[in-house]
């Protein structure tokens, strides 16, 4: 954390998606854990891939890119978490914070402004929008801020071409993108994996939706992983960024502890 404003202070960022890992040895298929886990999280972009003795099973309540009918897109940057809590009147509380936090909006900001540059490139000239921005969405576990960028394609672009060149996505690398995947690399102690990624589909006509890999659990053979983060900019409190991992990964966390059988 303190590298990472160091980074700032010194102009090579203005924010850096900060993530970290956690671990376990595993038996069986994820797959068999899917209705817990979407039941659970509820979430919106979920979705399960194997392949061999690789699996995927995301709970992402994060879209990536949407590709609609007539080339237009749309992206939907999260950035800005509070908890969720079962008091109604802590709840509303808590998601007033984040609708009122100035250091959520700016890091909400900072994501629009790199999302609308990457999807520029592509998009007819005047056609980037963005319809909403700093929306309060409320999850099982969290309430996020989400903002929406809209634009439409360029006849002779590919869908594909465009997905490719967006990934990684602007909310789970940071500003600029190239320096933030950079510095990425550098302090974070594991490799991401299929983490912060993306999973989704196209049809034949280039319509489809893609989803950013966040909440998402990843297997290879008996090795389970999860991952959670978030964004630090020159305001971010570190005892605040390191809670808000646990704020949006525990009651999954929970669930998985719930099926563990000490031998």
């Amino acid at each position: 954390f303190e590298q990472v404003q160091a980074y700032i202070l010194a102009g090579d960022c203005y924010q850096i998606n900060l993530t970290q890992a956690f671990s376990a040895k595993a038996e069986g298929q994820l797959l068999h854990t899917a209705d817990a886990f979407w039941t659970l999280t509820n979430a919106p972009y979920s979705g399960y891939l194997k392949v061999e003795d690789f699996e995927i099973l995301s709970c992402s309540p994060e879209l990536f890119i949407d590709f609609e009918a007539h080339g237009q897109i749309t992206t939907k940057p999260i950035k800005g978490t509070m908890p969720r809590y079962t008091d109604p009147v802590k709840d509303q509380l808590s998601k007033q914070a984040l609708i009122n936090s100035q250091k959520d909006q700016a890091e909400n900001v900072m994501i629009v402004d790199l999302l609308r540059n990457d999807l520029s490139v592509f998009a007819e000239t005047g056609s980037v929008q963005t319809p909403k921005l700093f929306q309060i969405e409320s999850f099982s576990q969290v309430h996020h801020m989400v903002s929406e960028v809209t634009a439409r394609l360029k006849p002779e672009i590919n869908p594909l071409d465009v997905l490719l060149h967006a990934l990684p996505g602007g909310s789970i690398t940071g500003a600029p993108k190239i320096r933030a995947m950079q510095i990425i690399e550098e302090l974070e102690a594991e490799q991401r994996g299929v983490y912060c990624g993306s999973m989704g589909y196209f049809n034949f006509d280039g319509t489809g939706s893609w989803n950013i890999l966040i909440r998402s659990l990843q297997k290879q053979a008996d090795d389970l992983c999860i991952w959670a983060g978030g964004g630090v900019t020159i305001a971010s409190d570190c005892d605040a960024e390191y809670q808000e991992c646990f704020d949006k990964v525990e009651a999954m966390l929970d669930l998985l502890n719930s099926w563990y059988t000490p031998k």
